[in-house]
């Protein structure tokens, strides 16, 4: 007998599955429901991982904080930390899980982040350089997939982009492309001499001897000297790199070029001291480097308050400004060279902040990092402004240590509401820097074990492959069970088609992210799938020799088929756990998309084999296809014949 009910649940089914892999995108927004699945980009809007879509697959190791131990919320409060920043910087179907259990508490965490491939190299360069000419010295660095574009005429200013920086040898330390880019455009400081000191009072001005014993002492090893003109020197540094331990956020700023000129200061009356060549900023960001500083680092704010000393003669008078400078610029200048200033430590750090968010201030070129503090912090931050402004002070502010500027103010600031600026700010940058002050701290330190990046070409050239054998070896299996098993071949046949469809809107729905081991699979679960419709097969032709009819046979043989096809499922089941905690525990995600991806195979094999298969043989037996015993078996019907 045949229950309606089977049918109309089993159709029910099919329709569902079917729409849901016509549309790529599902969006049902309803009061109290808001579905979404589905990506636009790929095929049948299947989610993708890492293999089949490209991006980067990172695994950090968590330390625990000094004199502690490592605890299972310690763990989820960094797993929700680095989601939270993951998905405020906009990186679509992330995934941040927890994964390893040494001692019971989980001390890896996995980051898979599909799709990041861009990384964007931002540079200045100081002195006169055409984007053609940057571009043919980057190719004959042998940087050939790097691509060059100016920001703005004449400036310097120009960003490198590209999947990734790897030369042609296969380099892709992003120091290396620094240190080429820097023997290209060596760094040279300009130094101008005037004839008359303080008093208009004529002086001898250096001389070329007297410069190459001031170079001597500036430590670089490696220089030249060019006479310009009187009193005009350009002194070049071939091989000086600035804060090279930091290649990411590299800077030379105005103080940096006053210690670089400071031995020159003793031997005349120096007004002007400028760069006039090399490259002055570099900030890559985008791509791996942009991730890894987003999810490894917590961006640490500090304030200091800035007292600008006076510079005091021989009779401990203050020394009041040359005429060509007002005593406010006076006192700008002499804020910049640490010999002149004390930082001193305020009450007001990153931890006062309760919103963080990238902004655009009148006046500003580069984009900024508006804060706000909460109620204490804007008290604070009222009380330091107004002591600045009183004493004709600075603001001194860090990040990670590192300085970005050093306002004045006019009066106490209220409110609660200010902004930072830096050098090196641009759109990416202060989105990364207002995630990372906005998250807070980590509770645990975290260290960078594995890293794997899959080129996004890679990934569709593996899933072309992917589909195409998945596609030759379902055609495959479906021609020979339609001529070696007739009318059931053919009932396999389409039970298949309602197991593939069933199983891709599975994937869809859930969802589940089909790596390239997943899709290794899904191929191997259609052998599974078509064990089990065999098994039928063979189950039913024995009950049709042994003299029963279609119906009758139909059932006994999925009666006698179903303990095996139970059995031997379970037992893949079983498997698949398995190796899904193995890959859990060892951090081996290419293992665990296979077994989730088998395992739901499976289960779907199962449903498909007991419903599907014997709801479509029992509806064709009751056909006039049923009364053709050799539809189903030539040799049964030669049985029937002799008895």
């Amino acid at each position: 007998m045949i229950k309606i009910r089977t049918v109309v649940f089993a159709s029910v089914i099919f329709l569902i599955a079917l729409l849901s892999i016509s549309f790529k995108v599902i969006d049902i927004d309803l009061p109290g429901l808001n579905f979404n699945r589905g990506d636009s980009e790929t095929v049948l809007g299947l989610t993708l991982g890492l293999d089949l879509k490209g991006g980067t697959h990172l695994v950090y190791e968590a330390e625990p904080k000094k004199d502690s131990e490592l605890t299972a919320d310690d763990m989820e409060g960094a797993r929700k930390i680095l989601e939270k920043r993951v998905n405020s910087f906009g990186i679509s179907e992330s995934s941040v899980q927890l994964v390893g259990s040494g001692t019971g508490v989980p001390t890896k965490i996995l980051v898979q982040l599909p799709g990041l491939q861009q990384i964007n190299v931002s540079i200045t360069i100081a002195g006169q350089v055409k984007e053609k000419e940057l571009e043919d010295i980057i190719s004959n660095l042998g940087y050939e997939e790097l691509k060059v574009s100016q920001l703005e005429e004449a400036d310097g200013r120009f960003v490198i982009s590209g999947p990734r920086i790897k030369r042609n040898d296969g380099a892709t330390d992003p120091s290396l492309l620094l240190s080429e880019l820097d023997k290209s455009f060596p760094l040279s400081i300009l130094l101008a001499y005037t004839s008359l000191d303080d008093q208009n009072q004529s002086i001898d001005l250096p001389t070329l001897e007297q410069m190459e014993a001031a170079a001597s002492l500036t430590e670089e090893a490696d220089y030249s000297i060019e006479d310009l003109s009187q009193g005009i020197f350009r002194i070049t540094f071939p091989n000086y790199v600035p804060r090279s331990g930091d290649v990411n956020s590299r800077f030379l700023d105005q103080a940096e070029t006053s210690l670089l000129a400071a031995p020159f200061e003793e031997i005349g009356t120096l007004f002007q001291a400028s760069i006039t060549g090399g490259v002055s900023s570099w900030r890559i960001t985008g791509g791996v480097e942009e991730a890894k500083k987003l999810i490894g680092e917590t961006a640490q704010l500090e304030f200091k308050e800035r007292d600008c000393l006076p510079i005091e003669n021989e009779n401990n008078e203050e020394e009041w400004p040359p005429d060509n400078l007002t005593k406010e610029e006076w006192l700008q200048v002499r804020c910049i060279i640490p010999t002149y200033y004390e930082d001193k430590a305020v009450a007001l750090s990153g931890g006062d902040l309760v919103d963080a968010f990238p902004d655009v201030q009148p006046g500003i070129a580069r984009p900024v990092v508006s804060i706000v503090f909460d109620d204490d912090g804007a008290d604070e931050f009222f009380d330091i402004t107004s002591r600045v402004a009183k004493n004709q002070d600075l603001l001194a502010i860090f990040l990670d240590g590192e300085p970005l500027v050093a306002p004045s103010a006019s009066s106490g600031i209220t409110g609660g509401r200010a902004y930072i600026q830096g050098p090196t700010f641009d759109s990416e940058s202060v989105k990364t820097i207002s995630i990372q002050l906005k998250s807070g701290a980590l509770p645990v330190g975290l260290n960078l074990i594995q890293e794997r990046n899959v080129d996004a070409s890679l990934g569709s050239d593996s899933l072309r492959k992917s589909l195409v054998a998945g596609g030759s070896g379902l055609i495959l299996v479906l021609i020979f069970m339609i001529s070696y098993y007739r009318v059931p071949g053919v009932i396999a046949s389409l039970s298949l088609i309602f197991y593939a469809t069933l199983l891709l809107a599975v994937f869809k729905l859930i969802p589940v992210s089909l790596t390239l081991s997943g899709a290794a699979a899904v191929i191997l679960s259609i052998g599974v799938a078509v064990d089990a419709n065999i098994l039928i097969s063979e189950r039913t032709k024995e009950e049709i020799r042994s003299g029963r009819n279609i119906f009758s046979s139909i059932n006994e043989g999925f009666s006698r088929a179903w303990p095996s096809i139970r059995d031997s499922n379970v037992s893949t089941i079983i498997i698949c756990i398995v190796l899904y905690w193995f890959g859990d525990r060892f951090t081996t995600s290419v293992i665990q998309g296979f077994a989730l991806t088998l395992g739901v195979g499976v289960i779907i094999s199962m449903f498909t084999a007991f419903t599907i298969s014997r709801l479509l043989m029992r509806l064709v037996s009751k056909t006039f296809i049923g009364e053709k015993l050799n539809f189903y078996d030539p040799v049964g019907k030669l049985f029937n014949k002799k008895d």
